[in-house]
C-alpha cells in the first residue's frame, strides 16, 4: 500500500492496546470462573459443560494466535488480474464408452438423446434414466408400486426398444423421490462417464419456486455434465 501502509509506531501501539484487552478480557473470564466454580449452588454437570466449553474457545484461540506464525506463507504476485494462460498440451480425442441420459417424458426427450448419441456413437453404452416424484415414490422409494411408476417403466422401454433396433446398447433406470439424490447416486453406481440432461427450460422466479436440478446435480457429481438447451 506504499505510504498508505500502517507505520511501525502505530502497528506497536495497537499491539499494546489489543493486548491490554485480551489480558483484561482473561481476568473478567477467570474470574467469573472462580465464583462459578467456587459456588455450591451450582450443579455438577453445568460446571463440567462451562469447562468443556471454555477448554474449546481457549484451544481456538491457542490456535489463531500460533497458527499464523507456524505457517510458511507462499504468495504469488501476478500483474493481471486473473493470472496468465496456462500452456495448452497436446489434446486427445475423449471417449465416452459409458453415457448417462435424464430423460423427463417432455418433447425435449429425442433431442436430449440425440445429444447423446452424437458424443457416444454407436460404441458407448446408454443409461437412460427417469426419476418418479410422485407421493408414494418419495416416502416409499424403489417399493412404490403406484400407476406413474408403472407408466414410466413403460415409456422407458419405448425409448429403449427403438433405440436397440437402431443398434445402440442401452439400459434403463428408474429413480424414486429426489431428483438430485437419485440421479447423483445412479450415476456414481453405475460408472458413468458423461452425464448429458435437458435444460428445464425455466429462469429467474421460477427457479427460485422450482429449483435448479442442473446446479444441484453439477455440484454433487464428479463427472462431465453436458447440458441440451
Amino acid at each position: 500500500m506504499g505510504k498508505f501502509a500502517i507505520s511501525m509506531p502505530v502497528k506497536i501501539m495497537a499491539w499494546i492496546v489489543a493486548s491490554v484487552i485480551i489480558i483484561l478480557n482473561i481476568n473478567l473470564v477467570v474470574n467469573e470462573l472462580k465464583s462459578l466454580f467456587y459456588s455450591t449452588d451450582t450443579v455438577l454437570w453445568l460446571k463440567v459443560l462451562v469447562a468443556l466449553f471454555f477448554v474449546y474457545i481457549g484451544a481456538l484461540l491457542v490456535y489463531v494466535i500460533i497458527e499464523p506464525l507456524i505457517r510458511k506463507h507462499k504468495q504469488e504476485f501476478a500483474n493481471i488480474p486473473h493470472g496468465e494462460a496456462v500452456n495448452i498440451s497436446e489434446l486427445q480425442i475423449q471417449q465416452y464408452d459409458v453415457i448417462g441420459v435424464t430423460l423427463d417424458f417432455s418433447i425435449k426427450d429425442e433431442k436430449v438423446i440425440h445429444h447423446a448419441l452424437q458424443l457416444g456413437g454407436r460404441n458407448a453404452v446408454y443409461h437412460l434414466m427417469h426419476v418418479v416424484q410422485s407421493a408414494g415414490a418419495l416416502r416409499m422409494n424403489e417399493a412404490v408400486n403406484d400407476a406413474e411408476s408403472a407408466f414410466d417403466w413403460i415409456n422407458l422401454n419405448k425409448y429403449r426398444d427403438a433405440l436397440l433396433e437402431q443398434g445402440y446398447k442401452v439400459q434403463v433406470h428408474l429413480g424414486y423421490g429426489s431428483t438430485v439424490k437419485a440421479i447423483g447416486e445412479w450415476a456414481k453406481t453405475t460408472d458413468i462417464q458423461l452425464l448429458v440432461m435437458g435444460a428445464h427450460g425455466h429462469k429467474g422466479i421460477k427457479d427460485i419456486i422450482f429449483g435448479t436440478t442442473l446446479d444441484k446435480v453439477r455440484h454433487y457429481v464428479d463427472i462431465p455434465v453436458f447440458i441440451v438447451k
